[in-house]
């Protein structure tokens, strides 16, 4: 998944939420975290990615629980550290609505 696609993901997903449900089920969720974690230092990768992420889930329990089961959070917290001052990236992370109990735990974030 290239950022182009990450970016229409996150359009579509933003407007539909059958899209939403439909990531999850055809398995582009899972792709999608795969690609940002294969390409951690590509910037555009990971915002659109974060993007994706964050419409995709937000207000979707389930959805966000799925994230969180694939390895998400942990992709989103990597995007973070090595794209510290990206704003996109830092500003999706500030719309997901994560588990502030898992969140203190990563202290080094």
């Amino acid at each position: 998944i290239n950022a182009e696609y990450g970016g229409a993901l996150a359009n579509l997903s933003l407007r539909y939420d059958d899209i939403r449900k439909q990531c999850v089920s055809s398995g582009v969720l899972k792709n999608l975290i795969n690609s940002m974690t294969a390409h951690k230092e590509e910037a555009e990768v990971q915002e659109q990615g974060c993007c994706a992420l964050c419409n995709i889930s937000t207000n979707q329990p389930a959805i966000q629980a799925q994230v969180a089961d694939m390895g998400g959070i942990e992709c989103i917290i990597t995007a973070l550290k090595v794209h510290k001052s990206d704003e996109m990236v830092v500003g999706n992370y500030r719309e997901l609505r994560i588990d502030s109990n898992y969140l203190s735990s990563m202290s080094d974030l």
